[in-house]
């Protein structure tokens, strides 16, 4: 009889728990948010120039990237080191999204992919005007969205 009873009591402690509650997954708010980090990236970027990606990236080990003229991803110290080094030679950059289509995956994951007009002055001020495709993922850390992988490449202006 006591068997039974301890049973029955576990399963009263078990089924009386509160539990966690449900994250609500809305497609709209992770379009609406991924969209506006995204913003906000080129944004740093125009205002703080190269260096302020960092607050962009996920500095997991499960980043890569595949930055335009490379055939093969990039950690993160890789994509770091680049980044510093170009950033010295970076008057202004000016990226704003010609296109941008965000895919919610889950309420912590998104794809995104568009294109960008790139407008970049180095320090010689030549002028170097491009247009750039774009893929990736974004993933929801604690501290806010992050670019978790992708590609960028050249694309012809037409």
């Amino acid at each position: 009889m006591k068997p039974l009873a301890l049973i029955l009591s576990m399963g009263m402690l078990w089924c009386c728990q509160p539990t966690a509650p449900e994250k609500t997954f809305s497609p709209e708010l992770v379009i609406e948010e991924v969209t506006e980090m995204l913003h906000q990236y080129h944004q740093a970027i125009e205002e703080g120039g190269l260096e302020t990606e960092f607050d962009y990236l996920d500095d997991s080990d499960d980043f890569f990237w595949v930055p335009p003229g490379f055939k093969s991803a990039l950690d993160y110290d890789s994509v770091a080191i680049i980044l510093r080094a170009n950033d010295k030679s970076i008057e202004k950059i000016v990226l704003t999204w010609d296109s941008l289509h965000v895919t919610p995956l889950r309420s912590d994951l998104a794809q995104y992919y568009g294109t960008i007009n790139s407008s970049v002055i180095d320090t010689a001020q030549m002028t170097t005007e491009s247009l750039l495709i774009e893929t990736g993922l974004i993933i929801k850390r604690a501290d806010g969205w992050k670019l978790l992988s992708g590609q960028s490449a050249f694309f012809p202006k037409e």
